[in-house]
């Protein structure tokens, strides 16, 4: 029993966008958007990141900690 409660407690589900006739993990967009600010920012810690997605664009837009801003295309 807690090792069931242990699963239960870690889950991480995925999420899944589909709009229109596209399909799109958002754990890909998270990890493209980190990838995008890394290439500018390769020294600057992750702490906390924002991704707001306009499937309508097919674009995803993030904030890191607060200050750095980008967008991803998918």
């Amino acid at each position: 029993r807690a090792e069931s409660k242990a699963k239960v407690c870690s889950l991480k589900p995925t999420v899944v966008m589909q709009f229109q006739d596209a399909e799109v993990n958002m754990d890909t967009l998270v990890e493209a958007a980190k990838a995008d600010f890394r290439q500018t920012k390769k020294r600057t810690p992750i702490i906390g990141l924002k991704l707001y997605v306009k499937p309508e664009e097919c674009m995803a837009y993030y904030v890191v900690n607060e200050k750095f801003n980008g967008s991803v295309a998918y």
